[in-house]
């Protein structure tokens, strides 16, 4: 009898430590995955994150480009005008749209990175020197009754627009910061 209950003890205990080594690398196992699974998780919180960073900054340049080319079209249209009514309203609303450029500016400053800004804040800089060379053209000869582009090669003060250049900077630094 006592051999019996020997053998059923052993019996038992290796039993059991059968099980327990089972259920511990069991549980090994299934940390793991779980910590995989975190390591994945995110990984691809981190990259919708990035993503919608980048559709954000994205949108912000895009915007700011845009407006920059509005703004471009109504001072070309003001410098082959007629001094007539038109141009001088033309002329006052580029002013406002630069003026408004600072929204479009604030989001750029904010989502960055600091090239982009850089070079945000020197094309609203050239624009407004373009509106305020044509602005000061209209005024300093608004006798002679010519289109500004006559004016400034007659009276040799023709200055090559200078935001076409700051807008390509700022499309070139904002292509660097997206890739």
């Amino acid at each position: 009898m006592n051999v019996t209950i020997g053998v059923a003890l052993i019996t038992s205990l290796s039993t059991l430590s059968a099980g327990a080594l089972a259920s511990y690398t069991s549980l090994r196992i299934h940390r793991r995955q779980v910590k995989a699974q975190q390591e994945m998780t995110l990984s691809e919180q981190a990259e919708r994150e990035s993503a919608r960073r980048r559709q954000v900054r994205r949108d912000a340049y895009v915007a700011v480009l845009t407006h920059c080319d509005e703004i471009s079209l109504i001072l070309t249209e003001c410098w082959s005008d007629e001094p007539d009514m038109s141009m001088y309203e033309n002329l006052a609303k580029a002013k406002r749209l630069i003026d408004g450029m600072r929204t479009l500016f604030n989001v750029v400053y904010l989502e960055g990175p600091e090239s982009v800004w850089n070079a945000a804040r020197e094309l609203q800089r050239a624009l407004f020197r373009d509106f305020a060379d044509m602005n000061n053209l209209q005024i300093t000869y608004s006798g002679e009754k010519q289109p500004l582009a006559w004016l400034a090669q007659h009276h040799g003060k023709y200055n090559t627009p200078l935001h076409f250049d700051a807008k390509a900077t700022l499309a070139s630094a904002a292509r660097e910061a997206l890739e």
